[in-house]
């Protein structure tokens, strides 16, 4: 209950947040909004310590799909991918269209230089699949951690 009730907070604020120059409200979109961030999950392992998002959420703009997640301690995991993404398996890299980042707080950031990403649906604007990767912090190439049993589902 308190997970989703701290997702339904963070969700809360970022409507807030695209809603705050807007001078009518369409409640069905904010409804749906919130039901979206509810019906989404991203988890994984990191470094062997399991990783689950207090929040997670999906957009599609500008023919990139990003998911995120993030927990009220300030770490966060992102996916991104191409929009036109269908069911099958992926390498993330750098130079890729498929890429993994992992934030431990503001000043410590990963980027996956190898893994997989496994689409096994995506129909009906919900998108999920598993993941893994090999990822080092760009300003300390000794700094690095794995990610492991990745697994998500959300709602676009």
């Amino acid at each position: 209950m308190i997970r989703f009730a701290t997702g339904l907070f963070f969700s809360l604020l970022l409507i807030n947040g695209l809603l705050s120059s807007c001078t009518k409200v369409d409640t069905t979109k904010v409804t749906n909004a919130i039901n979206n961030v509810a019906s989404s999950s991203l988890t994984a392992n990191i470094s062997s310590a399991s990783w689950s998002a207090d929040a997670a959420s999906g957009v599609s703009k500008a023919g990139v799909i990003l998911i995120s997640g993030a927990q009220t301690n300030g770490t966060s995991l992102q996916i991104t991918m191409p929009a036109t993404i269908t069911p099958g398996s992926y390498a993330f890299g750098v130079g890729t269209a498929y890429n993994l980042a992992y934030s431990k707080n503001q000043a410590t950031n990963y980027v996956a230089g190898s893994g997989s990403l496994v689409i096994s649906s995506f129909a009906d604007s919900t998108i999920a699949g598993t993941f893994s990767g090999s990822m080092a912090n760009p300003l300390v190439s000794t700094d690095t951690l794995s990610v492991t049993s990745g697994k998500f589902s959300v709602k676009l």
